[in-house]
């Protein structure tokens, strides 16, 4: 978890909690809270920087990619393995920070549509790709609104572009070299 860099928002000591897993609408989903605090519960009055989280499994092959609408700093190991990546669109370019291992992936997965649909997100979210998972990330929630979280990551990996399946296909070993 530590590797993502969606919670170096979350300072140091961190608390999980509220974690869950299992199949949602076909989809294999973990689901937790994460925050720094001293208490073992995050409260509106405790819970410092408080998250709301959804891990998912995406293709293993997809080379790593952040899209946030929080600004911040990013550890140094993520300085060294994601790229700022600039778009088309400069109402996205301010909204949101957006790095990635390869920006031709990035601009592929970043489509008109996808932006559109991120922009008009009315909370903070954040996603991001690392080794064959994909987090979600958005401020902490109710457990009632649960939902909710699980619906947004739901409707992201329903905007992915389907031209990016046969734009960055997996890469095959049996044929690399042929």
């Amino acid at each position: 978890m530590d590797s993502f860099a969606l919670l170096s928002h979350v300072p140091p000591p961190r608390n999980v909690g509220n974690a869950l897993t299992g199949t949602w609408q076909g989809l294999r989903v973990a689901v937790f809270d994460v925050w720094t605090t001293g208490s073992n519960v995050p409260t509106p009055e405790t819970r410092g920087r408080a998250y709301s989280c959804v891990m998912v499994p995406v293709p293993g092959w997809w080379p790593p990619f952040l899209v946030d609408r929080e600004r911040g700093e990013r550890g140094l190991a993520d300085v060294a393995v994601l790229r700022d990546v600039e778009l088309e669109s400069e109402e996205f370019n301010r909204a949101y920070q957006v790095q990635g291992a390869d920006a031709r992936f990035v601009s592929a997965l970043l489509d008109a549509r996808m932006m559109a649909w991120l922009l008009d997100l009315t909370r903070l979210w954040g996603f991001e790709a690392r080794a064959g998972h994909l987090l979600a990330r958005t401020d902490l929630r109710l457990p009632w609104e649960l939902p909710e979280v699980l619906e947004t990551t739901k409707a992201f990996l329903d905007h992915i572009p389907r031209a990016l399946a046969s734009l960055y296909p997996p890469s095959r070993p049996d044929l690399d070299g042929v």
